[in-house]
């Protein structure tokens, strides 16, 4: 594992050769900001001064090698294809559509529990997807999951088509149950004066800083191939539940080409 820093900065030529001076190297550009890495600390401390008076948008994370992806008993999704918004998307009507929204909190996004079928405008190209600001569901297309995903007792739920409400037939939600089990995130879970929580000045729920630090902590009993854990993680209005995958569910995915092993952080 290594301590990854990602750096979004707009620079100039003096200042990208300036960061080279330090060891900075492969500095590219998307079209709105230069971005670099680094993952050497001492380096980090050199340039910091720097990035604050630039006003650098730097974003720290935990990379893993294939070898401790692969071996791991546990990993949790932290990256997906994304196929359009559930519907309706205005004014993010399909809250009140798709959930339960008697413990909901308009503040932090926590409580919805969901109470009829997502909506969707389009069939994903992708076998299996997420729903934009849906990041704790899966949506994938219905031969898939009767060949690979059924045999292992995972179940489904049906998708709609927006407008007139009609079942998908070719595409189904992946019904991913939930534990009770609290996680004991350590006191120095990787960067722990980092560690990000906050608590909701309306309802009182725990939020974590969604970023992976390190290896993620792993519940004592694991209930199935696929499950919801019982934090909340998010940002702002949005909150949303790490999905657990097994390593069997995790490598049948990966034979198939249906996920990107990179998309997987490793428990422990």
């Amino acid at each position: 594992m290594k301590v990854l820093r990602e750096i979004r900065v707009n620079l100039d030529s003096k200042q990208i050769e300036r960061l080279k001076l330090f060891g900075v190297k492969d500095i590219t550009h998307n079209g709105l900001y230069n971005i670099c890495f680094t993952d050497n600390e001492e380096v980090f401390k050199m340039i910091e001064p720097y990035l604050t008076e630039w006003d650098a948008w730097i974003i720290k994370y935990a990379s893993f090698t294939d070898e401790e992806i692969l071996s791991a008993q546990y990993c949790i999704k932290q990256g997906m294809n994304t196929c359009g918004y559930p519907k309706p998307d205005k004014d993010f009507g399909y809250i009140n559509l798709t959930y339960n929204t008697e413990h909901y909190c308009n503040n932090c996004g926590c409580g919805a529990v969901q109470k009829d079928s997502f909506r969707i405008s389009k069939i994903p190209k992708v076998k299996i997807c997420e729903l934009g600001w849906v990041y704790d569901e899966l949506f994938v297309h219905r031969d898939i999951f009767e060949q690979l995903l059924k045999p292992l007792g995972i179940k489904c739920r049906d998708v709609k088509k927006f407008k007139d409400d009609s079942i998908i037939d070719s595409v189904v939600q992946i019904d991913i149950p939930e534990t009770n089990e609290q996680l004991e995130i350590p006191d120095d879970y990787l960067f722990s004066n980092e560690y990000e929580t906050s608590i909701c000045p309306i309802c009182g729920q725990i939020k974590y800083d969604p970023k992976i630090y390190g290896f993620f902590p792993l519940h004592k009993k694991p209930i199935a191939h696929i499950y919801k854990g019982f934090e909340y993680f998010g940002s702002g209005h949005s909150a949303h539940k790490k999905i657990y995958i097994s390593s069997q569910l995790r490598d049948i995915l990966l034979k198939n080409k249906l996920m990107n092993l990179h998309w997987l952080s490793p428990c422990k």
